[in-house]
């Protein structure tokens, strides 16, 4: 068992060895892949790194959210500005700051409220109907 976890550790830290220089190149997308599987709490200053590589690309949904995730409010801030979310508030609580905009409906949404889902922004609500018709298609094969 013991011989697995540290075959398990070194794979993690060879796929998380790949992340600086994809962000360095701009591969923004393969580096969040590989940091959602593989990174761990010490590793959390990659992330910001990720999205600053998110927001350098102009991809400022993304970069949104990973900022508000680990409490980087001035650059969470300064994104929203960006986006035309400051002064917009959660569709549901009145007291949370909007971090995005369903594609789908236009709520506007805070971190509990939606999520991205195959590179769309999307409240809970359009993301839940989403995945039925999705899962609804997939058993119809």
């Amino acid at each position: 068992m013991a011989e697995f976890r540290k075959e398990q550790e070194e794979k993690r830290r060879q796929e998380m060895a790949k992340v600086p220089g994809l962000i360095q190149r701009g591969e923004a997308f393969k580096a969040k892949e590989i940091m959602t599987s593989h990174s761990s709490p010490a590793e959390q200053g990659l992330w910001r790194e990720l999205a600053q590589c998110f927001e350098r690309e102009g991809i400022l949904q993304t970069a949104m959210m990973i900022y508000n995730r680990d409490g980087y409010n001035a650059e969470r801030d300064r994104v929203a500005g960006r986006l035309g979310l400051t002064g917009h508030v959660c569709c549901n609580h009145a007291d949370r700051q909007a971090i995005g905009r369903c594609e789908k409906c236009g709520e506007y949404f805070c971190i509990g409220c939606g999520e991205e889902w195959a590179n769309h922004f999307a409240c809970n609500s359009c993301l839940a109907e989403s995945r039925r018709d999705w899962t609804s298609r997939l058993r119809g094969w």
